[in-house]
């Protein structure tokens, strides 16, 4: 058996991150598989040096909209740079991956959502986030006004040339890497149960701002209910958790 190891030598790779291919063959077979480490380092040292009040979004207490313009500056930068990401990997000698339109489309998708910028806002803004970081759980959309601020403040205020859009690069290929992490919760049970069942869904209470509904999602005289901060949301668990219950198996990797 021999073991071959290269490093990956592709332009505007984030130097923080070590990718290399590691191929091990035998007579029998050949087998890929790509190992990536990577950091945020140049983004927390570069966004560190942003004051908070250039960023804060409205959403969170903010006395002008000057972030919510900024972000949207941003969600543009940091669209590119997850795409730059992705071609990266979709060009890749031996990918691991199976890389079509949908898989992109998906990855992507999940790598720049509010929820993923809501859900790890506090490894993504570690010191600007202190104190937002549970309210960012209930206000996912101000969570990636937040983000995305920052990374238009990083991308065009930090001196030194082109750091600040290599730390938005570097930030981009975590992303990329946190959506493949979790592929596999993607899968959307919801479309997948209105082929055949139905599913009532109504609001039971909340206020204006943060409704909660109730989904009921029903299947040959089985049931299962789930509440949802929206109704999409609802309907989306009762349908992933009546799925659960009566034993339907699915592969969340391909979307129907």
């Amino acid at each position: 058996m021999h073991i071959i190891v290269m490093s990956l030598g592709v332009s505007r790779f984030p130097r923080s991150a070590l990718s290399t291919i590691m191929c091990m063959s035998n007579t029998a077979r050949t087998r890929c598989l790509m190992h990536t480490v990577s950091s945020l380092s140049k983004w927390h040292a570069a966004v560190a040096q942003i004051p908070l009040s250039t960023i804060l979004p409205i959403g969170f207490g903010a006395a002008s909209n000057k972030a919510n313009i900024a972000a949207f500056f941003g969600d543009q930068r940091i669209n590119m740079e997850v795409t730059l990401a992705l071609q990266r990997i979709s060009t890749m000698p031996n990918s691991p991956y199976k890389v079509d339109l949908r898989w992109l489309t998906q990855v992507k998708s999940e790598a720049v959502s509010n929820r993923m910028f809501a859900k790890n806002l506090g490894l993504i803004l570690p010191d600007q986030s202190q104190g937002f970081v549970e309210l960012a759980e209930h206000q996912p959309h101000d969570a990636g006004t937040f983000v995305e601020a920052a990374v238009e403040a990083v991308a065009t205020s930090i001196p030194g040339g082109d750091s600040g859009r290599e730390a938005v690069a570097e930030l981009a290929e975590w992303l990329v890497q946190e959506a493949l992490k979790r592929g596999h919760d993607n899968y959307n049970y919801k479309r997948r149960l209105l082929k055949v069942p139905r599913i009532e869904t109504k609001r039971i209470g909340g206020t204006d701002h943060e409704p909660v509904f109730l989904a009921k999602a029903n299947i040959s005289g089985h049931s299962a209910e789930a509440e949802g901060r929206s109704k999409k949301l609802a309907e989306q668990a009762a349908s992933k958790k009546l799925f659960k219950n009566v034993g339907i198996k699915v592969d969340p990797s391909v979307e129907e």
